[in-house]
Order: structure tokens, then sequence, then C-alpha cells
């Protein structure tokens, strides 16, 4: 199922004002040709209305580790185990290696 349109910055500015003089749901959603469910899931949180969450599950090594990963190894032919010692990382021996496999290492 689509996503429909995202509300813009006046229709926002609209809602929170017409919400603070107290107008009900019915109106505001026909004054400004929104459905009721998007005024609800703006009103619960204006910050994150209308954003998608992530998707997928967060990567453990972050571009900067990787790329001291890759330096490394560059000046010294080290093991993983020892990657993972001296930089001080916070994952397994499999992720190492796919980073280096990954950059032709």
């Amino acid at each position: 199922m689509g996503r429909g349109k995202k509300l813009n910055r006046d229709q926002t500015i609209q809602i929170l004002t017409l919400r603070f003089k107290n107008y009900s749901l019915g109106k505001i959603s026909k004054s400004l040709n929104v459905f009721k469910i998007v005024f609800l899931n703006f009103c619960k949180n204006p910050l994150t209305s209308g954003t998608k969450k992530s998707t997928g599950r967060p990567q453990k090594l972050t571009k900067r580790r990787k790329a001291l990963i890759i330096k490394k190894v560059f000046e010294s032919t080290s093991s993983s185990v020892e990657l993972i010692n001296d930089l001080q990382l916070n994952c397994s021996i499999s992720n190492v290696k796919r980073c280096l496999k990954k950059c032709n290492y």
C-alpha cells in the first residue's frame, strides 16, 4: 500500500493552531482536506509524523571503523583477532573478515 503526500509546513502550522483553539477533529480534517487518521497520527507525535522507520538491522562496523581496519591492514599484515584487539572493536571476527573481503583484502 502506497504512502500519501506528506503534510507541508503550512498544513502543520494550521493543524497546531486549530488544535490549540480546541477545534474538533472533524472540523480540522474538513477545513484542511486531510483524513482524520493523518491528523491523529500528527497529533500523537508531530516531530516524527510522515517519517519512515529505519529498515534492517544497524551495522556493527561504521564507515569510520571500516576505514581504520583497512588502514591498519594496509600498514601491516595482521590477523583478524589482532585487528580487533588493536583497534578495540566490539564485533566478531567474521565481521572483520567480511569487511576485508568486501574491500578486496
